[in-house]
């Protein structure tokens, strides 16, 4: 069964999507350069932690209380 993709048009004058509040799981994006659908999943997180490297640590907030926003923007190169 193939998955229907709805186009999403940019809305800045960069290229940039509308910000979305995606499902967290089993949310399937197609792709404009490859053609494929990709399932990707989200996390929302919450930094306790930052190290002078860059790297840090976090803990997962809870998907009903805290939500991920996302936007797409196509590669220009």
């Amino acid at each position: 069964m193939a998955t229907k993709c709805t186009p999403i048009p940019a809305v800045t004058e960069d290229g940039w999507t509308a910000w979305h509040a995606p499902v967290m799981t089993g949310y399937k994006m197609g792709c404009c350069d490859c053609g494929l659908v990709h399932e990707v999943e989200f996390q929302a997180l919450k930094i306790i932690n930052k190290e002078p490297d860059g790297t840090w640590t976090a803990d997962e907030l809870d998907q009903v209380e805290y939500r991920v926003q996302m936007r797409m923007r196509r590669e220009v190169v």
